[in-house]
């Protein structure tokens, strides 16, 4: 017998016997005293509070079976008898137990930790019936939120002495409840496929369920999941859409569950006119308008209504209109299809700063965080600059939280700017990991610390060592030098190389870098920066190259640099879209033994070119001008190949001694490599992309000291290599295969059909 029964017939038993006992022999009488019996742990005092009678009341029957259901209802006591004989009223209780102790049985997949979480009954808390059934209807829902639906919890009691009792959770677990099929009726404009592509829940299958939970029945998940197939048909000009919610009917096995959509698409709409009306100042609707991305006689699509209105609002803020509000209407024409709309821009008043507080930072400075902000107090509101200061705060990194808001000022027309930031562990002490078939095997250890001692500034020190290169590097940024938007830094560096494999040699730089970089208008940046190392070339075979005995010795190289980038991203056409431009020079000759002047040119542009698809390219050239009578050296010049060109060796192509087999690089390159990166239909969970590329390039150009009538392939010839990849984001890093296969090759080059990477840090 269920626990709420048996608590509804005690109930019962103690209304009779008070009414039918007690009460049959009572008649209305004036209360004279009251007394309270049985009563172990609840004062009398608490017990006559809830008591709906004092001394000197007229009572009856009816008043005192009122306060036995009165005091029944406090949950205290499991039994209640009230008596009155000639004005005296006896209260005969027996309290409810305390519970002692609380336990589960039978729980494996979940911990007991996330089941206590879920109690209302407490250790010393009184027991009754009705809370410990509330409890496992809890428990059991836990259960089924975790997708298992067979699940059964059984609450049972064991009594103790003292009155108390300990309450033990049998739990029957079961199997977790997949998917086994999800359907739809109804959809013509759309298949199965494309539909279930929209959805979160998924259709079981062996692999998926080891890596993702979509698979599992989750209520909740399908009442998401009906929102975003009305979502997509809106965005697709299905402006009447109507998704009822999901049929689900489990197996008689109760192991899978099959779950139907039931859609009724409407007609598909087109745009009509576009209409913007606001009286704001300094607001022209005619503007506004142009900020609409479609055209009368397009495809509805309410990701366009969305994207509209959301740059609306964001130039009403700009102007200076924070609370500008963008009402947006659908005017349907059922018999031609077509919807017009209307933006009206309503008037919000003009708001200015009154202060800016900052609370939650213990450790870093306000400066830090007030730096962020392109506004100061008496500005005009924008929160257009608001989430352009979080944004930066949050790459900071610094803190785990940044939330900005606005409250209400000492006046109608001012507000005030609330930051409020969570800081988390500044520092990292980090080992890696990795393995290529370019660079063999690498490891490496770092130690960082961002926010130095609360400043903004950044040391990082890393040590690195491979099968061919072995680095330390010792890094101190300041991002704002003497409190202005200048960052400089210091870098000291030893690193040493191994190219014996491809040109028979090794080198070696010790040195620093000293360099500052600042904003040279919005979106463009100058980095300036000065070199000075001491380079080594050594192991130097008799048997390599002339060009490359030539270069052995010890140098002081002396350098000024400049690189100039110009950077845009375009969050709402991908998570990473975007492009950048940067072009460096190099002059080498502030001193030294090395007279040249080294410049490169790159672009890289990204974009989402379809849902979750996204496109690549970078384009790179380079050339060495050498002066004074200087020939270039072979650390002086570039190479390509590897993960620079791939489908080709580590400095596979370009100009070759013949005789030694040795890469002499070239003063001159250019290359271009695209790409495109595709899920693969296995869910984000697996961590799994496709990729597909082409890649294309050249070096040339050995200069005199390269010039030996062994060289081969000192010419401008272009190499192509195209290729496919598997990218898996492992739980123990990234991982990458590329399969290549050139296309366009000179015979003396070094080719390469599979490049293999892995890596990780922890």
């Amino acid at each position: 017998m269920r626990l709420g029964k048996i608590m509804y017939i005690q109930w019962l038993a103690a209304v009779f016997l008070s009414v039918f006992l007690g009460l049959g022999q009572a008649h209305a009488a004036i209360v004279s005293s009251i007394n309270v019996e049985g009563n172990e742990r609840v004062d009398a005092s608490t017990v006559t509070a809830y008591f709906p009678v004092m001394v000197g009341d007229n009572v009856d029957d009816v008043i005192l079976n009122e306060a036995v259901k009165r005091l029944f209802d406090t949950g205290l006591f499991r039994d209640v008898r009230i008596t009155q004989t000639n004005g005296q009223v006896r209260i005969i209780i027996a309290e409810n137990p305390v519970v002692s102790r609380i336990y589960f049985e039978g729980n494996d997949a979940l911990k007991t930790e996330e089941l206590e979480a879920e109690l209302t009954l407490k250790e010393r808390t009184v027991f009754t019936p009705s809370r410990a059934e509330a409890d496992a209807r809890r428990i059991l829902n836990l259960y089924q939120r975790s997708g298992r639906y067979a699940a059964k919890v059984e609450p049972k009691i064991i009594e103790r002495d003292q009155n108390r009792v300990d309450v033990v959770f049998e739990v029957f677990e079961g199997e977790k409840t997949y998917i086994e099929n999800i359907g739809f009726v109804g959809n013509e404009a759309f298949d199965d496929g494309d539909l279930r592509g929209q959805i979160l829940s998924e259709e079981y299958s062996f692999l998926r369920s080891l890596f993702s939970a979509a698979a599992v029945y989750d209520q909740d998940r399908l009442a998401v999941d009906r929102e975003k197939i009305v979502q997509f048909y809106r965005a697709n000009g299905f402006a009447d859409i109507t998704v009822d919610p999901a049929f689900v009917r489990i197996s008689d096995n109760e192991e899978a569950f099959s779950i139907v959509f039931t859609i009724i698409e409407g007609p598909q709409y087109t745009f009509g006119k576009f209409d913007v009306v606001t009286r704001l100042p300094g607001v022209d609707p005619e503007y506004l308008k142009t900020l609409v991305e479609a055209e009368e006689g397009d495809v509805f699509s309410q990701l366009v209504v969305d994207d509209a209105d959301e740059h609306i609002t964001l130039i009403a803020e700009e102007r200076g209109y924070a609370f500008a509000e963008v009402r947006t209407s659908e005017s349907k024409n059922r018999e031609t299809r077509v919807i017009d709309m209307t933006f009206e821009l309503l008037e919000g008043r003009k708001v200015f700063i009154e202060r800016i507080d900052i609370i939650g930072n213990v450790r870093t400075r306000d400066n830090v965080i007030r730096r962020e902000f392109d506004i100061v107090e008496g500005d005009p509101f924008n929160r257009t600059n608001l989430r352009i200061a979080q944004r930066a705060l949050e790459r900071l990194n610094y803190f785990s939280k940044v939330e900005v808001s606005e409250t209400a000022g000492t006046a109608p027309d001012k507000v005030v700017v609330v930051v409020k930031v969570e800081e988390q562990s500044t520092g990292e002490l980090s080992l890696g990991a990795g393995f290529s078939t370019v660079d063999s095997y690498v490891a490496s250890v770092g130690l960082k610390e961002r926010n130095l001692l609360g400043t903004g500034r950044t040391l990082d020190a890393s040590f690195s060592i491979g099968s061919t290169s072995t680095q330390i590097d010792v890094a101190l940024i300041e991002p704002y030098l003497l409190g202005r938007d200048v960052s400089g830094s210091l870098d000291v560096f030893i690193i040493e190389e191994d190219f014996e494999d491809e040109s028979s040699y090794e080198s070696s730089d010790t040195g620093f870098t000293l360099g500052m970089g600042f904003n040279l208008a919005e979106f463009n940046r100058l980095k300036l920066s000065y070199t000075l190392k001491q380079e080594e070339i050594t192991d130097v075979p008799s048997t390599a190259s002339l060009s490359i005995q030539e270069s052995e010795g010890e140098f002081l190289i002396s350098t000024l640099s400049a690189t100039h980038t110009h950077a845009r991203d375009f969050i709402r056409f991908g998570p990473e879209a975007g492009y950048s431009i940067s072009s460096t020079i190099d002059w080498n000759g502030v001193g030294g033994d090395v007279t040249y002047v080294q410049t490169r040119l790159k672009a890289s542009g990204n974009y989402e070119i379809f849902d979750d698809v996204n496109a690549k390219i970078v384009g790179e050239v380079g050339q060495i001008f050498t002066y004074g009578g200087y020939d270039s050296r072979i650390n002086d010049r570039f190479q390509l190949g590897g993960f620079q060109l791939r489908g080709f060796e580590r400095a596979g192509i370009g100009p070759r001694d013949s005789v030694s087999d040795d890469s002499l690089g070239g003063e001159k390159y250019t290359v271009v490599r695209s790409e495109v990166d595709f899920p693969l239909g296995l869910g984000e969970d697996f961590g799994f992309r496709g990729a597909a590329y082409a890649d294309a390039g050249t070096v040339w150009g050995v200069g005199e000291r390269g010039s030996t009538t062994n060289v081969v392939g000192d010419e401008a010839k272009m190499r192509a290599a195209v290729g496919v990849g598997l990218i898996w984001t492992s739980p123990f890093g990234p991982l990458r295969f590329n399969l290549s296969y050139p296309v366009l090759e000179e015979s003396f080059d070094k080719t390469e059909t599979f490049q293999f990477s892995a890596g990780t840090r922890f």
